[in-house]
This record gives C-alpha cells, structure tokens and sequence, in this order.
C-alpha cells in the first residue's frame, strides 16, 4: 500500500511508468502508454488508471501477496464516485479520488504544464514550434531543398569566416565543460577504444563515456517515460548516440564527439554559459561529374560566389553547445516524434535523428525568430580538421559491417518492439 501512496505522489510524467513496474512488473508498451497518458491528460486520476490495470489479464497472472491491500484501495475509490454519504466519507475522510467531471476538468487544466514541459526547462514557444515541424520539414527539405542548401551555405559562409572574432568573444581560462562520447557496449572494440581513451587522457575529469545502459539511466532520470521509450526504438546504436546526445546537451551542455574521432588539438576553452550558442562543423558537397566531392570549409568561404550550389548541411557531430539550447530541444522533440510514430519506417537515421534532424532544427529556428524580430542562438561553424580527424575503414573495423548505420537496412526497424 506503501507503493501506491508513493505513486499518488508522482508526476503525470513519472507515474505511467511506475504504476507499470510496481503492478505489471514490466516497462509500459507503446499503446498502453499513449492510451493511459492521453486519459491523464484528460483529468482523470491516477487511481482510475490504477483501477483500470487492476482490470486487465496480465494483472491478474502478475498479482501476489499485496493484492488484498490494493483491492481495498480500489474498494474506497469506487466508492468515492457515489454521491451519496458513502462517497462523502471516502472522498473526505478516507481522501480517495473521484473522477467527477469538475474534478476532472480542474487536473486537466493542473496538469496542462506538465505535459508540456520535460527537464524542468522547456519552454512553451518549443511546443509550439514543434507542432510546425512536419509542414516545414516538407517545404525545406522535400520540396524546395534548393532554399535549405542556400539558406544553410549563407550560414556556414557567415559563421565560418568570422569563427576566430566569436571564439575570442567567447574565450575563457575557466573553460569545464565536459566532453562526452557513447559506445553502446562496454565491450569497445579495441581500435575505437584507443580513439577514444586518447580524448579521456586529454580532458581526464572533464571527459564522460556512456553506454546503452548509462544513456538510458540518464535519460529516465533527467525526462518524461515518452522520451525513454524513444530512445529504446532507435533501431540502430547509431541513432541511440544520435538521440542520447541531444538529452545529454541539452541538460547539461557541453560537448559531444563521436568514437571514430582522434583529437589532434585541444579544443577551444569557451564559457558555456556566456551566451546561447552552437557550434557545429559543416559537411559540404559539390558535384564532380556523377559523384559527389567532398569541400573543405576553407576553400567554401574562399571561393563561396563558386560553389553557391553546393550542399551544406550540419554534422551532428562535433557538438559544442551551451545548455537548454532551443535548436537541441527542437531537434529531440522532433526525433521523438518521428520515432514514436510509422515514419520512421519511411526515413533514414540520417533524417531522423542525424545531420538533417539538426540542419533542419537549425532552419526552422532562424525562421520562428526571424519572424518574432528576436535574436536567434549564435550558431558558429567549425574547421574541425585543426582539432581532430575521422578513422578509416581501415583503422576501425567495424565501419566494414553492420555496425556501421550506413550497412544497416533500416527495414531490420520493423522487427523492433518499444518496451518502455
């Protein structure tokens, strides 16, 4: 009884995946979640919730020792809808629950924040932003891509040739931002392992490594049940990292590198928290025939009038980045979306959760800003070849097999269940 007290006590975003752990002893299902979610958002009570799992088959297998206890806490909650003397007492005396329509009206309206805020630190205008994400993403990337390749050139071309003014803008001998990388397994590969401890000697106490279980650890910790369960869809360690990152820098800040980098040079001591800021290192192709030639950002700026048709896009890698930053949060919010919906079963990781993912983020914001009149994040881009290089195929082994995203069929997506 204990439990269920404790439950009462929880947040609409917390308790869905308690009253599942403590009653079916297992992670909520997709359909479930959405099901008993939306009925919160609606106003009804947590012990309506209660009762309705105590209803189900599964309860039933699962119940134990503690179930006469929860049946007299169903009992005084069904009494509690009576409008006689009886559901007085309960109501007042016993303090159980109703799920009259002014009660419910009055939690709907409660509870309206908490559904719209994760980390203690959303704000409203992100909700609103992401409800143009699918109208956007279509106009941008699907149907004028011409316009996302321009509008991303001009920002590379801008940011990139005035990096050393902002750096120097941003330069600070108290630099301790952490510097952070995933490895799904702690089994690492040997060569990725000799990358990466090569970051972990450089920034020694700054630097921070997770796994699947540590990203998904922080995750429940720091979000609401609906981004843990978009983190266990990600079909591909690929898009875990891809998807991990974006919580992890948006709470914190800090900076991300991927597991196939080598450093080369200490990167720059910036103050995080001086300013709203991102920096990013651009990826910029140009036609060569039939193929594609990578450009590197130097020569871009240089010759920019040139290679005004080039595609520019953003890695979503390196990520230096202060915290709370709203181009993060409207990339998580709309990898989320996507996953926990059947497109995802239409995209690649790279649109889903990767470059484009933040490209696009990147876009929408200098739109939504753009036309409010207010000063957008400072996005800065980065000649990341002076501070590390990427591994081959033929240092690390495992870009030669499915491991690597790009070999894997995304239709192998299907075959994943999200569990919690």
């Amino acid at each position: 009884m204990k439990e269920i007290h404790r439950l009462l006590r929880l947040t609409p975003n917390n308790f869905l995946g308690e009253v599942y752990r403590i009653l079916l002893n297992r992670e909520p299902d997709q359909e479930g979640y959405f099901t008993y979610s939306n009925l919160l958002k609606d106003g009804w009570s947590y012990s309506f919730i209660i009762h309705a799992i105590t209803q189900s088959p599964e309860y039933e297998k699962c119940s134990d020792a503690s179930t006469l206890r929860l049946n007299l806490f169903i009992q005084t909650y069904k009494l509690a809808q009576r409008k006689s003397i009886v559901g007085w007492f309960a109501r007042n005396i016993y303090m159980a629950e109703s799920d009259f329509l002014r009660d419910r009206m009055l939690r709907k309206v409660a509870r309206k924040d908490e559904f719209v805020n994760f980390s203690n630190a959303f704000i409203n205008e992100q909700e609103i932003l992401s409800n143009y994400w699918q109208t956007l993403y279509n106009d941008l990337f699907t149907r004028s891509r011409f316009l996302y390749y321009k509008i991303a050139g001009q920002i590379v071309k801008e940011s990139a040739s005035s990096f050393s003014k902002k750096i120097e803008q941003l330069n600070s001998p108290f630099s301790d931002y952490k510097v952070i990388q995933f490895w799904d397994s702690k089994l690492i590969p040997s060569d990725v392992l000799a990358y990466m401890d090569k970051w972990a000697e450089m920034y020694q106490g700054r630097y921070l490594r997770f796994d699947d279980f540590d990203a998904e650890s922080f995750i429940r910790e720091n979000y609401s049940e609906d981004f843990v369960m978009a983190y266990k869809g990600c079909w591909h360690p690929a898009m875990k990292s891809d998807f991990f990152r974006l919580c992890y820098l948006y709470t914190n800040g800090g900076c991300y590198v991927d597991a196939d980098e080598l450093p080369l040079a200490p990167l720059p001591n910036i103050d995080l928290e001086s300013s709203q800021f991102i920096i990013l290192k651009p990826y910029i192709r140009i036609k060569d025939g039939d193929k594609l030639k990578n450009l590197r950002i130097t020569e871009y700026v240089e010759k920019y009038d040139v290679y005004r048709e080039a595609e520019v896009y953003f890695n979503n890698a390196p990520i230096i980045v202060s915290s709370k930053n709203p181009i993060i949060s409207s990339a998580l919010l709309r990898a989320k979306s996507i996953i926990l919906s059947d497109e995802k079963y239409k995209m690649s990781i790279h649109d889903i959760t990767g470059p484009t993912n933040l490209s696009l983020s990147i876009l929408v914001h200098f739109f939504f800003f753009g036309i409010r009149g207010a000063k957008p994040v400072n996005v800065i881009s980065i000649n990341w070849e002076r501070y590390a290089r990427m591994g081959s195929a033929n240092e690390l082994t495992y870009k030669n097999d499915d491991r690597d995203w790009r070999k894997k069929s995304r239709l192998d997506q299907k075959n994943i269940k999200i569990t919690s």
